[in-house]
Formats: C-alpha cells, sequence, structure tokens
C-alpha cells in the first residue's frame, strides 16, 4: 500500500484500475490518509 511503501522510503505507484478506478476525489484521500504516492497510472499491463 502507499503508506507502506513511503514508511519503508521507496517510491510508490497508485494504479487507477483497480479499487479506486471510479474515485474521484483522490487528493482527498491521500489526505486523509497521509499519504501519496509518487506516481499515479491509468493501467498496469504486463507483457
Amino acid at each position: 500500500d502507499i503508506a507502506g511503501g513511503a514508511g519503508a522510503g521507496v517510491a510508490t505507484a497508485l494504479v487507477r484500475s483497480g479499487i479506486l478506478a471510479n474515485f474521484t476525489d483522490l487528493s482527498a484521500l491521500f489526505d486523509r490518509q497521509g499519504a501519496y504516492p509518487d506516481y499515479t497510472l491509468d493501467a498496469f499491463h504486463w507483457r
């Protein structure tokens, strides 16, 4: 998760195709959690 990665000192990415795909106010969510991803991606595809 974003907070865990940040706490471990590693870069984090939020993939928007998951459970937060339809969430509209990510800034408010990040503020509430006190955790901010380094990157956001619309989707992740492994080839």
